[in-house]
């Protein structure tokens, strides 16, 4: 079995686990253990899909958010910008 050590870990939520672990009749250590293995198992062995890069998820929530506008006709003619 492997050995886990957590530094830096808040005050508050080390009691707020110890108080979940009372409640379910556990110890810290077993709580953290239960903790563990459940948030573990979302990520799966044979799960080899990754998270979607940061400018595929932000295409993702504004897709539509531009639908129904009419874009206005472009000119042709193209303007000199000086620098």
């Amino acid at each position: 079995m492997a050995s886990v050590t957590i530094r830096g870990l808040d005050n508050a939520v080390k009691e707020r686990i110890r108080s979940a672990a009372r409640r379910n009749g556990r110890s810290l250590e077993g709580e953290l253990r239960h903790i563990i293995t459940r948030a573990s198992s979302d990520y799966g062995a044979a799960d080899t899909t990754m998270q979607p890069d940061i400018g595929t998820q932000i295409r993702a929530l504004f897709q539509d958010s531009g639908e129904g506008l009419e874009l206005p006709p472009r000119n042709e003619s193209q303007r000199r910008v000086t620098l």
